[in-house]
């Protein structure tokens, strides 16, 4: 099968320049569900009567003190590149070096670019918070922002808060300091948004937590803030693929543009609990129901999945582990003024005293960071109730994710060239030669490899959650199981 590679990297408003074949040497694409994007590629030199080379000098800014063309001269920082595989879009990546390099066979020309997450992290925002909030303590990440922006865009959810961070805040301030790409588009060409309707938590209940005044914040740091893992993820991902948000929530994402997802993460599944489901109680929000299992696999491997058999498998190096494996699992919350023992006293670690016996003490502990909970869980809070049921049920959801850690397969699966596999997706691996492995698994991460000298293209797959297809032998509950509620 013909491999095709399209690197169109825009120069300024009137060219783009595609070093496709001729050219490419080396390509290496990696992307991850909370990683950050890179792109790597290696160019020959270009050839003095080529057409890129007869055009470039034409265009000002192009050629080098000498008069000469180069990828240096080409590729600058500001210009970014849009990567084609097949016609399939594969990202946006901005330049961030390109170095010479003197071989025996001539000069080869190193580029390195980086995502739009990387983008993100490395743009700050600044709160100037007034002396009052500062003296009284009563200031707030979430309050810095709203200080700033339209009171009708109080941000009511999450999903809110992150576009608040983005439009109000990222787009405002670059415009404001008349940022530009090379090819004078700005970054709200490139960013969409890819949230699901459902999340864990509503921000009418809760409030982000303190920041010290005059500090400057990173804006993905900002955005990551409102993620609570393990029960959310955040991250950024290519169009020109489908996307499963929830269980029964899928977003079609458009060719040549990134997206910042937010999503609960696609961890329920009946072959872990058995049927039926968990009983599914009121979410974290300050009104209407919904079932607190918001993203199960077969939902994500419905439309979004990949089959791969033998035939596609170049390798693999899977392993079972107890590197993380756990036999305590506590929620731990935070807030201004919450006693540090409190979350313990209201939530006592679900203890499998299965794995204490063979790992010992191993603690894991899911976060509601960066949230202040302290009101809700002392009884404060009218909603008190509710948001005890629901952080005993996610805790119990945190066991039920993770108590297979042991026996989930995990590694690399290294594949030939596969259309539309990407981050964030489950793959249904059928391995008749290793069927101990076969099974469906996570798709953390990806490497896709391409070598002109060897001929080869290749998908390594990073992989977790390796799951039999007919599930493991179901264990009995664990215990104790916090059922009491305490009063305060």
């Amino acid at each position: 099968m013909g491999i095709s590679f399209d690197i169109k990297a825009e120069v300024n408003e009137e060219l783009s320049i595609i070093p496709t074949e001729k050219y490419l040497k080396k390509l290496t694409i990696h992307r991850g569900v909370n990683e950050p994007a890179t792109l790597n590629f290696v160019l020959s030199s270009l050839k003095a009567d080529d057409l890129i080379a007869k055009l470039a000098p034409k265009l000002e800014g192009i050629v080098n003190p000498s008069g000469e063309v180069t990828w240096k001269t080409i590729l600058r920082t500001g210009s970014h590149c849009r990567v084609y595989i097949n016609e399939e879009f594969k990202g946006i990546f901005l330049v961030r070096s390109v170095k010479k390099r003197t071989t025996p066979l001539g000069f080869f020309w190193n580029v390195n670019c980086y995502g739009i997450q990387h983008f993100l992290e490395r743009q700050n925002l600044f709160f100037h918070l007034g002396s009052e909030g500062t003296q009284s303590g009563e200031f707030s990440l979430l309050n810095a922002f709203l200080s700033d922006i339209d009171a009708s865009k109080l941000a009511s959810s999450p999903q809110d808060a992150i576009k608040i961070i983005i439009e109000d805040f990222l787009f405002k301030t670059l415009q404001d300091g008349l940022f530009r790409f090379s090819n004078n588009k700005t970054i709200e060409d490139y960013i969409d948004f890819a949230f699901s309707s459902f999340s864990y938590y509503d921000l009418n209940l809760v409030l982000m937590q303190n920041i010290a005044p005059m500090q400057d914040f990173n804006i993905w740091d900002a955005i990551t803030k409102f993620k609570s893992p393990p029960f959310h993820e955040i991250w950024v991902t290519n169009g020109g693929r489908t996307i499963s948000l929830a269980s029964g929530d899928f977003k079609i994402l458009s060719d040549d543009m990134e997206y910042v997802v937010y999503r609960p993460t696609p961890f329920d599944d009946l072959a872990l609990t058995g049927s039926p489901k968990p009983n599914p109680t009121q979410a974290f929000t300050p009104g209407g129901e919904s079932p607190l299992d918001l993203h199960f696999v077969d939902s994500s491997l419905l439309v979004c999945g990949n089959a791969i058999l033998d035939f596609h498998v170049k390798d693999s190096d899977l392993e079972v582990n107890d590197d993380n494996g756990y036999s305590y699992y506590n929620l731990v919350l935070s807030g201004l003024g919450m006693d540090s023992n409190l979350p313990n006293q209201i939530f006592p670690p679900i203890i499998d005293l299965e794995a204490l016996r063979f790992l010992g003490k191993r603690v894991f502990n899911a976060y509601f960071e960066g949230i202040d909970l302290a009101n809700v869980v002392k009884g404060a809070d009218p909603l008190y109730y509710s948001a005890l049921t629901v952080g005993k049920s996610l805790q119990l959801k945190m066991y039920h994710w993770f108590k297979y850690n042991t026996e989930f397969h995990k590694g690399t699966i290294t594949t030939r060239w596969i259309e539309s596999l990407a981050e964030g997706e489950h793959l249904w691996y059928q391995a008749e030669k290793s069927p101990e492995e076969a099974g469906y698994y996570y798709i953390n991460a990806y490497d896709l490899v391409f070598d002109v000298e060897e001929s080869f293209v290749e998908y390594i797959l990073h992989v977790s959650r390796g799951t039999p297809f007919n599930g493991f032998p179901l264990r009995a509950l664990p215990a104790p199981i916090p059922t009491d509620v305490p009063v305060f």
